[in-house]
Order: structure tokens, then sequence, then C-alpha cells
């Protein structure tokens, strides 16, 4: 039982070295032999890691590309259960081995259909680059910039291009698997199509968290300093997400993120809600920050709310509010003996 976890941690390790790409693969293949189910993503792991020769690892993308995959996917979000087909070895195979035009381009639509990002891209917007472009390629280092929303200027000149209906289509479902080079694109994009939500949405998907949680809070119908609000909308909710995420991992510079941390518990607090605040309190005294009257506070509150609620598994909370006695009375009685006597009538004399 235990092959099946630790093969893949010590291939994943040795791998770092590679020097040790022999030994790395010999621990994929075991990994694969444990996990049969899952072999697809062992075997692939051993072609991206480079621990095979060039042959193998066209024999390994071209064996997953046309069957024999996992029988759930991890790389998509509409896998083919029933053919198999690995989306990712169909979109290596068709990028690094393919010679049929033809035969690469179904195996690209096949992947962009299962909803690997990577084909879905290729599709809406490096072809489109090679169509209209080709001589204005991106360099290695603005494409690693792209990735964190910093859109290449060679991207310019066909913008007009990717407001096309079918073209922006496949970039708003890359963006929505979560891409950054598609929402980037978007944020463009949408200028162009005069759509003013748009560009906030695609800003804010694209954007750090501070700038995301700005432009969210601006198309927001409700604000967090306005007072608390259940969330009715995607916005709202995804406003609510976004200023959660900084708070609890106080991102940015200490005094912009403890301000929110301590707009947001006040939310909270006001939404009767003390044990979320309670738990931003307390990341933020993990964090070496000064709220140790902020924790007592709410802690004062959380015992209060307790004190006042009815707890329904304890026999004394009922004396409260519940007359045994009346109740044995006219159980008893079934109401032949008039009222209730009172505290300590005995029932014996009723015979019982």
């Amino acid at each position: 039982e235990w092959e099946k976890y630790i093969w893949k941690d010590l291939a994943l390790w040795t791998n770092k070295d590679e020097s040790n790409s022999t030994l790395a693969a010999t621990y994929w293949i075991k990994a694969a032999s444990a996990n049969p189910e899952i072999s697809c993503a062992y075997q692939t792991n051993m072609a991206l890691c480079n621990c095979v020769d060039e042959e193998e690892k066209k024999a390994i993308w071209q064996k997953y590309a046309y069957g024999h995959g996992c029988p759930k996917c991890h790389e998509c979000s509409n896998y083919n259960s029933n053919n198999r087909c690995c989306p990712k070895a169909q979109h290596r195979w068709a990028k690094d081995y393919e010679t049929d035009e033809a035969v690469s381009d179904f195996l690209i639509k096949s992947a962009a259909s299962q909803g690997y990002e990577s084909s879905i891209l290729e599709l809406c917007l490096y072809q489109v680059q090679r169509q209209y472009a080709p001589d204005k390629a991106p360099a290695m280092i603005d494409l690693l910039m792209f990735n964190f929303g910093h859109v290449p200027s060679e991207y310019d000149a066909i913008l007009d291009k990717l407001a096309q209906d079918k073209e922006y289509k496949l970039l708003s479902r890359a963006a929505d698997l979560g891409s950054r080079r598609a929402a980037s694109i978007l944020a463009k994009v949408s200028k162009l199509r005069h759509s003013n939500f748009e560009i906030y949405y695609w800003n804010a998907l694209s954007a750090n968290l501070f700038t995301r949680l700005s432009f969210l809070e601006e198309v927001s119908e409700h604000k967090i300093s306005k007072g608390y609000f259940e969330p009715t909308s995607l916005i709202e909710q995804d406003y609510l997400d976004c200023a959660n995420k900084i708070a609890e991992q106080l991102i940015g510079n200490n005094e912009d993120a403890f301000e929110l941390l301590k707009k947001l518990a006040d939310f909270y607090i006001e939404g009767l809600r003390y044990r979320t605040a309670l738990k931003l309190y307390q990341l933020a005294e993990a964090k070496n920050l000064d709220v140790k009257e902020n924790i007592e506070h709410v802690k004062e509150l959380i015992e209060e709310e307790e004190k006042d609620s009815i707890s329904y598994d304890r026999y004394d909370d009922y004396d409260d509010y519940y007359d045994y006695g009346r109740d044995t009375w006219d159980a008893l009685t079934d109401g032949m003996y008039g009222d209730y006597p009172g505290d300590g009538f005995d029932y014996d004399v009723l015979g019982f």
C-alpha cells in the first residue's frame, strides 16, 4: 500500500538533480506500476522531466495522445473518460512531433474541447499572432512576464483580430480556467468592444490582488465599509473572496493589509459572525501584530452570544422556560381533574 505514495515522492525528489535522471525514471516507472489507474500522469511526468531519451519521450506522448489516459484527468475541465485521450499529450504531440498539419490541428482542437488551457490559447492567441503578425513574436522574457499580467507589445497589432467573437469567446474560456495571459489580453481587447463592465472585470482578474479588490469594489453594489451584507451576485462574492485572501495572508505592506483586516473584521462583527472576525485577528497575531485588545473584545462578544443562546442538549436549560410539573399533570389526568394544582402535588392521591 505504501508504494502507491512513496515512489512518486522519490521521483520528484531525485529529479531535482539532473545527474540522477535515470534513477528518477526508475522511480516514475515504479510509481506507474503501483498506481496503474494514473500511470498516464507518471509516464508523462517522465517525459516532461526529461528522464528518458527522445525516442521514448516521443512514444509516451503518442501513446497517451490517442488513448490509455487516466480514468479521471486533472489537466482539463471536460475530460473524455471514454476515449481517455490525454489533452496534455495531444497538445505536446501536435506541437512537437506531428508532421501532418490537419492532424495537428485536430489534436489541438480536441485538447481545447476538453478545457486544456494551453490548447485554447494556441487557437485564439498564438495561431492568430502567427497568421497576422508572423514577424512579431514576443521574446521569452516577455512571455514569462505575460504570466504576471504584462501583455507583450507585439500583441497590440492584432488586438482587433482578438476582439472577434470566436477568439473573444475562447479567450474568455481560458481566462475562466485561470489563465492570466488570457485575462490580460481581454482587458485590452474589451476597450475595442467598448464595454466598461468587461474592462473592469478582466482587469480585476489579471491585476494584483489590491488592484483587483479596487476594481471589484467599484463595480460591486455593496461595500465592506458601508456595513455588513450577504453577497447576492458573483461580483460581490469575488469581492469578499479577494478581501479575505488579502486579509488572511496579510498581502502587501503591513499597514495597508492590517487596515483591510480590521475593516473586514468589523464587517463580520456587524454581521454577528464573531468567530470569523476572531480568526482574522488570530492570523494577525501569528504575524506578530499587536491585536490583543481586538481579540479580547471579540472573545467577549462570543461569550455573550453563548450566554444568550439556549442549548437544547442540556436538561437544565429547559427549566427556564418549560413547566415539567404542569406537563406531567396534564399527561396523567387528561384534563379530568381540573387545573394543575401547583408544585409539590402528590400524584399517589390519583392512584398513580
